[in-house]
């Protein structure tokens, strides 16, 4: 891809981030109900699987990847508590950053209503917050004080896969209004459904050309 690309794009490297494949290998359910009853045995399971996160983006790197983002959709604000994020999650994360210098540009994805993780991915040196369609963007930007850039989050299950494109257009201009016009990265909150409609996606370049 990268020889495809050249330098004229990004390539973001997309894996599951130290606490989601913690809870990839023990089951999302189980994993959950074990940091409650035995957590310093998942900090363990957290501690290998954070190593592994790292290895995995020096080899993507090496390949010609320009952006780690690390995805933590079992850190989801609809799955785990806030103390929870802070105590497991976000530490890892701060360790992936640190131990992967060689990447100017460090991204993060958390599914779901997750607009209180912003103080916890700031902490951990996130630069951006690829954030879904359920995140307030409003106040993401306020609780974030110029600290953190945001990536979404037009709801990829609504106006952008059964709506018009004159909807999507409306959607993608209000979320660039509200950043006025810095700090975004106008993307999909989340997930590009294949069946959604090619002139409805191509409304979101023409938002950023007319209004950022």
């Amino acid at each position: 891809i990268k020889a495809l690309a050249g330098d004229e794009k990004y390539l973001i490297g997309d894996i599951a981030a130290p606490f989601t494949m913690a809870a990839v290998m023990v089951g999302a359910q189980d994993f959950i109900m074990l940091l409650m009853e035995d957590p310093d045995l998942c900090q363990q399971l957290i501690d290998f699987t954070t190593q592994i996160c790292i290895e995995m983006f020096r080899l993507l790197h090496e390949n010609g990847c320009d952006i780690a983002l690390p995805a933590e959709p079992v850190g989801s604000g609809s799955m785990i508590s806030q103390a929870m994020f802070e105590e497991f999650a976000a530490p890892a994360l701060k360790k992936v950053r640190e131990s992967l210098p060689e990447y100017k540009y460090f991204f993060t994805h958390v599914c779901g209503a997750s607009g209180n993780r912003v103080p916890g991915l700031i902490s951990a040196g996130v630069q951006a917050f690829s954030c879904d369609y359920l995140v307030d963007l409003e106040t993401a930007y306020k609780d974030a004080d110029g600290k953190l850039m945001f990536m979404g989050n037009i709801n990829p299950a609504g106006a952008l896969l059964s709506g018009t494109p004159e909807e999507v257009y409306e959607e993608a201009c209000k979320a660039i209004r509200i950043s006025g016009g810095k700090g975004l990265i106008l993307s999909t909150g989340c997930d590009l459904a294949s069946s959604a409609p090619l002139e409805n996606v191509k409304m979101l370049a023409k938002a950023c050309k007319d209004v950022g």
